[in-house]
């Protein structure tokens, strides 16, 4: 984003925001862009290590999201600790993206994750390592899904995870 537009307070329409390297701009440059509506890509997501007011964050609801077909790389924001799903019409599919390309530790922190009202969502890469262990949520403690869908392995996907949970 170019610098100083996020002082257009009463901007409608942005269709892509990517977070840079350095100070160029920050996830805090949409904090007062109120009036935004429509869709909104967000890219560099992979750069909030350099964004410490994002990096930070602990709680991320993703509501309603109508037309999102896919998630950025949630798996990069090490504070993450609750994280909601919900109301994504069009999401398919959760696939490796989400965890982040070449994170060793996706969502280390993530304590609480919940999927709600996903009705077309088929498909959790569960990212398995070699011996069936599955790759990441090391401080998980609850998993809520309300919106399991019987098509194409999900529900295969998710008896791993509730197994995963299980063992801890």
């Amino acid at each position: 984003m170019p610098p100083g537009m996020k002082e257009l307070k009463c901007l409608q329409t942005l269709s892509n925001f990517i977070v840079s390297k350095g100070k160029v701009s920050t996830l805090t440059d949409l904090k007062n862009l109120n009036f935004l509506g429509g869709e909104l890509s967000i890219s560099g997501l992979e750069n909030v290590d350099r964004d410490t007011s994002f990096s930070k964050m602990e709680v991320l609801k993703l509501e309603n999201c109508e037309n999102c077909t896919s998630l950025p790389s949630l798996g990069l924001l090490s504070s993450l600790k609750h994280l909601t799903i919900k109301g994504l019409m069009k999401l398919k599919s959760m696939g490796a993206e989400v965890y982040g390309e070449d994170c060793s530790k996706p969502f280390q922190s993530l304590e609480i994750l919940c999927f709600e009202n996903l009705p077309e969502w088929e498909y959790w890469d569960t990212k398995l390592e070699e011996n069936d262990i599955v790759a990441g949520f090391s401080s998980l403690r609850e998993l809520s899904m309300d919106c399991v869908n019987a098509k194409n392995g999900l529900m295969k996907s998710m008896q791993l995870r509730l197994a995963f949970l299980s063992w801890c």
